[in-house]
């Protein structure tokens, strides 16, 4: 019985490796560790509002959507919700609910979950909550992980200054390396994301 579920799992792997590859970035190795990274006392209520993406690494949620927006509205002191509308050939909206893994620290540290997807665990690396946001994913398979990353900002462009800034905490967590999708945030082609048309 374990031999046949073995080598079915391996199937399924084999089968799916492909598709999990091209959407998000394969490593090796457990996931990292951002103890000390993740924000302390994170408030909710700074960080609502509209998130525009800058970076991401793809992933099997977004594809290679463009025009990504995020809109982050407080529940309570230890949850939120968070509406993605993005453009892939039409514009589409997908409602997630966030809560605090630690209502206690309020690091930073959440738990997402999506319609009729498995909850997925994110933290908040870095913010200011007025400039930008980097937030981190990452699940372990096997002797692999595989991460999402997506680096958001207030506004569709960002300047130099807080470009520098994202480069910097990216390359003290060794992120972005590889594999960063740069989000295209054309106003006329995200006019009905942006703004109801």
């Amino acid at each position: 019985m374990f031999i046949l579920f073995s080598v079915i799992m391996m199937l399924i792997l084999f089968i799916l490796l492909p598709a999990l590859a091209h959407s998000q970035q394969i490593f090796g190795g457990r996931c990292s560790d951002f103890t000390n990274t993740s924000i302390p006392n994170f408030d909710i209520d700074k960080y609502s509002g509209r998130w525009f993406e800058i970076y991401r690494y793809n992933n099997v949620i977004q594809m290679n959507a463009d025009c990504t927006v995020v809109d982050v509205s407080k529940i309570d002191d230890n949850s939120f919700n968070a509406d993605m509308k993005l453009k892939l050939f039409t514009p589409m909206t997908m409602h997630t609910k966030a809560h605090f893994i630690d209502p206690v620290k309020r690091n930073g540290k959440f738990i997402d979950k999506m319609p009729y997807l498995p909850e997925l665990e994110y933290w908040v690396l870095d913010t200011d909550y007025e400039t930008y946001t980097i937030e981190w994913s990452c699940i372990e398979f096997l002797k692999t992980n595989l991460q999402m990353l997506w680096v958001l900002a207030r506004r569709p462009k960002i300047d130099e200054k807080t470009e520098r800034k994202i480069q910097t905490v990216l390359k003290q967590n060794n992120l972005g390396k590889r594999g960063m999708r740069k989000s295209g945030n054309d106003p006329e082609n995200c006019k009905c994301v942006y703004k109801d048309c």
